[in-house]
């Protein structure tokens, strides 16, 4: 059986401006709010795009942090800006 449940807008006063992402899958669900570097490249170049993915894992994995983990969103018009999290 599946549930499912209408989404409505809510004011929410009490999360303010913070930012936060989240990923889910039918057996997993990670959810983050403090990300260590945000990537709003476009994915039409798609060379320039990785390249850049790539340098932030390695200035991350730099900074000390083991097990980086990138989660966002790319539009499905790739010339516009992604929002990619890195935490």
């Amino acid at each position: 059986m599946m549930q499912t449940q209408i989404s409505v807008e809510q004011n929410l006063d009490h999360i303010g401006q913070k930012k936060f992402s989240c990923f889910s899958t039918k057996n997993y669900y990670l959810e983050v709010n403090e990300f260590v570097k945000t990537l709003n490249t476009p994915a039409a170049n798609t060379a320039l795009f990785n390249d850049e993915i790539a340098k932030c894992f390695e200035e991350i994995k730099k900074q000390g942090h083991q097990n980086p983990v990138l989660i966002g969103a790319i539009p499905f018009d790739i010339t516009k800006k992604s929002s990619l999290n890195l935490c």
